[in-house]
Order: structure tokens, then C-alpha cells, then sequence
């Protein structure tokens, strides 16, 4: 169903992964 909240949380949460694993690539934020 589109606008589907569980879709929504799993695109936020993908995003938010997909981020992490790219400065986890690119140099450590600490």
C-alpha cells in the first residue's frame, strides 16, 4: 500500500544504514 508507515520507517532506516556504511568507508567521524 503506498504510504504505508512501515514502508516509510524501512526507507528512513535504509537510508540511515546506507549512510553509516558510507562514512564507515570514507574516513572515521571520530
Amino acid at each position: 500500500q503506498p504510504g504505508d508507515p512501515v514502508n516509510l520507517e524501512v526507507d528512513v532506516i535504509a537510508k540511515y544504514v546506507e549512510r553509516l556504511l558510507g562514512d564507515r568507508s570514507g574516513q572515521d567521524p571520530r
